[in-house]
């Protein structure tokens, strides 16, 4: 990637530990340089962030489809959130909703 010195291997594996193992930043910068990638936590948050871009970028397309399927095998979509785990140190928040979607052309309008 542009103005990176990090591959494509630690971006995934960024985003793995973030959404698979739950791992604050701080968790991720220390996995990395326990890997030998020497990073700091404000770089490990870059890292996600650009994972974050990577995954949008690849997966508009391709969700839409799979939701129209889902959508119609199902009769419509639930959708819901729970609570986020905060960095240590700070306050925790946690939010959840529901809706029920009859189109998942309104998914993407949320």
């Amino acid at each position: 990637m542009k103005f990176t010195t990090y591959g494509f291997d630690v971006l995934c594996l960024v985003g793995e530990l973030r959404f698979k193992h739950h791992m604050t930043r701080q968790e991720i910068a220390d996995d990395l340089n326990g890997r030998g990638v020497k990073t700091t936590d404000r770089n490990a948050q870059m890292l996600y962030e650009r994972y974050l871009a990577l995954l949008g970028a690849s997966t508009t397309d391709h969700i839409g489809i799979v939701l129209e399927e889902v959508s119609q095998q199902n009769g419509g979509l639930m959708l819901s959130m729970d609570g986020i785990q905060p960095e240590k140190g700070n306050e925790k928040h946690c939010t959840s909703f529901g809706k029920c979607l009859a189109e998942p052309s309104s998914l993407l309008k949320i």
